[in-house]
């Protein structure tokens, strides 16, 4: 249990993109039990899944310069990379 209860981590907790998944699996939850009147939620659906999307591109982009700078290092060195 977290500091909020049941709730989750609270407004101040950083984006992650568990977070994310998870609030996609309530929300298409939620979505799914409205029937037709879930319909408008479908921009906010779309949004998360961008920022989802947007948050894993970033980290994977955070991971190729990482492996980068450690090629290049390993190459001012001579050690193989």
């Amino acid at each position: 249990m977290t500091a909020h209860g049941d709730r989750g981590p609270g407004p101040d907790a950083p984006i992650t993109i568990q977070r994310l998944e998870d609030a996609l699996d309530r929300l298409a939850e939620a979505i799914v039990f409205m029937g037709d009147d879930g319909m408008k939620f479908l921009p906010i659906f779309r949004r998360v899944e961008n920022e989802l999307a947007e948050l894993k591109r970033r980290h994977e982009e955070m991971a190729a310069i990482l492996e980068r700078v450690k090629r290049s290092r390993h190459r001012r060195e001579g050690l193989p990379s």
